[in-house]
């Protein structure tokens, strides 16, 4: 929803944005056709292998395109980020690339064995609240009165451009795309992938599906 202080983002431009600013450091990954599930439906499903991303997921389109748009100023500063388990990979990873690292808050109910691989990737963790959302309000709290850098996993225009590189792939793959079906949770990814137009001047119809709590 927008308001009269507050202009429609320009996805579209935001994930070309993305493409041409994270395209050393994303690979394109597979669209594979399914031969169950088209049988099933009696037309055709391919299936974007974003698994197949760094870190194992598509949350590194969007942490990337953010820290890559951070300047040495900004990253000098420190990162703060939330997470229950993808994002926080995501985010280390590009803090990586920029040669510095990043704190990441998680709540009291991470899953045991998400936090152990967390840990050994040798992540900065703060474990607070206890659930993901009291966690990321003290992550925000905690940036802004220390003056670090708040990298969110879904609310900020630079993240969403990242994760719509996802979209921008697919209708480059599949240009006679009719309609696509992507998981939800707070809504990066969707946001993204929504307003990508295909090849031939048109745009697929989205489909979603909420999940619990993955940030």
């Amino acid at each position: 929803m927008t308001t009269k202080n507050q202009p429609q983002l320009d996805v579209p431009q935001l994930v070309l944005e993305a493409h041409e600013r994270c395209q050393e450091h994303l690979s394109p990954t597979p669209l594979e056709y399914s031969r169950y599930l088209s049988e099933k439906i009696e037309g055709e499903v391919w299936l974007k292998l974003d698994s197949m991303q760094r870190t194992g997921s598509f949350k590194f389109r969007g942490a990337v395109n953010k820290i890559l748009s951070l300047t040495e100023a900004e990253l000098d500063k420190g990162i703060v980020s939330v997470s229950t388990g993808n994002y926080a990979l995501a985010v280390a990873e590009a803090m990586r690339i920029r040669k510095g690292r990043a704190t990441i808050y998680v709540a009291e109910d991470i899953d045991p064995s998400r936090l152990a691989l967390l840990r050994a990737h040798g992540l900065d963790l703060v474990i607070y609240g206890e659930a993901p959302w009291d966690a990321e309000k003290e992550a925000r709290r905690v940036a802004e009165d220390n003056d670090k850098i708040y990298v969110s996993p879904y609310n900020d225009p630079i993240v969403v451009g990242g994760q719509g590189t996802c979209g921008y792939e697919i209708s480059k793959q599949l240009p006679d795309l009719n309609a696509a079906l992507f998981a939800c949770g707070a809504g990066g990814l969707l946001g993204g992938v929504a307003k990508i137009p295909q090849p031939k001047g048109r745009s697929f119809w989205h489909f979603s599906r909420e999940l619990p709590g993955d940030v």
